[in-house]
C-alpha cells in the first residue's frame, strides 16, 4: 500500500508545513506544482486567448487574493488552537483518545486540525487515511490518521479517494475516512466571483505599472526643445524629487510644471472594494476579519471575548462541527461516546468579569472552590 504501509511498519515520515505536503524518507514527491494538474498548459492558453474569464480558479490563484488568504489563515488558527475532547454523556473522557490528542503520529494537532479546516474551506472535503487502529478485541476502529492533501489523491469518477499519485495499488476503503464541510468548498462555489476579484487586481498591477505622470513638464514658449534635452530635463528633475534638497526643483519662463496625480478610479478602488465585500461574504466571515469596510459601518472597537464569539459563531463553527460529527460516528468513536471542540479558552472574559462570575456562581452554589480552581487554571490546586 505504499508509504502508508511505511508509516505503518514504523519508518519516519517527514511533513512539510508550508504546503500541507507530505513525503516518505527516500522517496520523491511528484514535481508538477502540488495545486495544479496536468492541463496547466492548457489553461494558461485559454486565458492568454480568451481573456481572465478563462481563467482556471484554484487554490494557488484563491490564495494570491489577499482578503481570501486573510480568511484562511484566521481559520486555519481558529481550529487548529481549539483542543477536541471525547465525551461521555455529558462529562469528558478520562482518558482521552489519540484521535482527539494527536491525531497524526508525525504532525501536531494543530497542524492536522488547521489543514483539515484548509481543506474543507476551498474543497469542501477533507480525507484522512487510518494508519493504525485498536486491537479487533476492542472493536478495531481507527485511532490514529494521516492527513491526505487533495492535490495528493487519486479519485474515481464520482470524486471518491481510491488512491495516491504516484502509487499503483489503490488503498483499502476501509481505511478512507472523508470529512464533509458546511458547503461544497469556495473554490467551486465562488469560482467566478474570485475570477472577478483577480481581474482586478490584475488590472491595478497593470496600472501601477504604466500610471499616469504625477508631474508634466509642459513647454510654454521659447525655441522647441530637442530630445536630448528633453531627456536632460526629465532626469535632473527626477534626480530633485529624490535628492536630500527636499525635492525642490526650478523651471524657467518657458516650463510650466503641472502636477497629474493618478486617479482613484485607475486603480479599480471601488471595484475591488465591492469584490473583496463579495470575497469575505463568500467566504462567510464577518468583514472585519479580512480588515475589509462595510458601507455605513466602520472597523471600531469591541472586547476580545465579543469578537472571538462573532468568529466561532458566524465563521468557524460549521468547521468545526463537520470535523467534531465525523469524529463522533461509530466508526471511531464508540457508541455513547461523541466529540467537540473545547472553546472556553478563547471565549473567556477578562479577569474581571470571570472573577464577579465565579463569586456569583460559588454563591447560589453552583460550583465548589474546587471546581472554580480547575475552570480558571486547568487543573486543582493542591492544598
Amino acid at each position: 500500500m505504499g508509504w502508508i504501509k511505511d508509516l505503518r511498519a514504523g519508518r519516519a515520515l517527514r511533513a512539510t508545513s508550508a504546503l500541507g505536503e507530505v513525503a516518505v524518507t527516500g522517496r520523491a514527491m511528484p514535481p508538477a506544482s502540488p495545486w495544479q494538474n496536468n492541463d496547466v498548459l492548457a489553461r494558461i492558453l485559454m486565458q492568454e486567448l480568451f481573456g481572465t474569464e478563462y481563467v482556471h480558479v484554484d487554490r494557488a490563484l484563491a490564495m494570491s487574493l489577499p482578503v481570501l488568504a486573510r480568511c484562511r489563515q484566521v481559520l486555519f488558527t481558529t481550529v487548529g488552537r481549539l483542543q477536541i475532547v471525547a465525551m461521555r454523556g455529558a462529562e469528558p473522557l478520562a482518558e482521552q483518545p489519540w484521535v482527539t490528542r494527536q491525531p497524526e503520529v508525525n504532525r501536531s494537532r494543530f497542524l492536522t486540525l488547521g489543514w483539515t479546516a484548509d481543506a474543507l474551506f476551498w474543497y469542501g472535503r477533507a480525507w484522512w487515511v487510518a494508519v493504525e487502529r485498536d486491537a479487533a478485541s476492542d472493536g478495531g476502529r481507527a485511532r490514529r490518521f494521516q492527513w491526505i492533501p487533495e492535490y495528493h489523491g487519486r479519485f474515481d469518477t464520482d470524486g471518491n479517494l481510491v488512491g495516491l499519485v504516484g502509487e499503483s495499488q489503490d488503498l483499502d476503503p476501509r481505511d478512507i475516512y472523508r470529512i464533509d464541510g458546511p458547503h461544497e468548498g469556495l473554490l467551486n462555489f465562488a469560482a467566478p466571483t474570485i475570477r472577478t476579484a483577480y481581474a482586478l487586481e490584475r488590472a491595478a498591477a497593470r496600472a501601477s505599472d504604466n500610471p499616469v505622470p504625477s508631474i508634466d513638464l509642459h513647454q510654454t514658449g521659447g525655441q522647441p526643445m530637442s530630445d536630448e534635452q528633453v531627456d536632460a530635463l526629465i532626469a535632473r528633475w527626477a534626480k530633485a524629487r529624490r535628492g536630500a534638497n527636499g525635492g525642490v526643483s526650478f523651471t524657467n519662463q518657458s516650463i510650466e510644471a503641472k502636477t497629474m496625480g493618478q486617479a482613484p478610479e485607475q486603480l479599480l478602488i471601488d471595484g475591488r472594494k465591492a469584490t473583496d465585500l463579495a470575497l469575505v461574504r463568500a467566504a462567510g466571515a464577518p468583514a472585519w476579519v479580512a480588515d475589509v469596510a462595510v458601507e455605513g459601518s466602520n472597523l471600531t472597537y469591541s472586547n476580545t471575548p465579543a469578537r472571538s464569539r462573532e468568529l466561532i459563531d458566524y465563521f468557524a463553527m460549521g468547521y468545526l462541527e463537520a470535523i467534531a460529527g465525523r469524529l463522533s460516528l461509530d466508526d471511531i468513536l464508540p457508541a455513547g461516546q461523541w466529540a467537540t471542540f473545547d472553546t472556553f479558552e478563547l471565549l473567556r472574559g477578562d479577569f474581571k468579569d470571570r472573577m464577579e462570575a465565579y463569586k456569583v456562581a460559588k454563591e447560589v452554589g453552583l460550583y465548589t472552590d474546587d471546581e472554580l480552581r480547575v475552570m480558571e487554571r486547568g487543573a486543582a490546586l493542591e492544598e
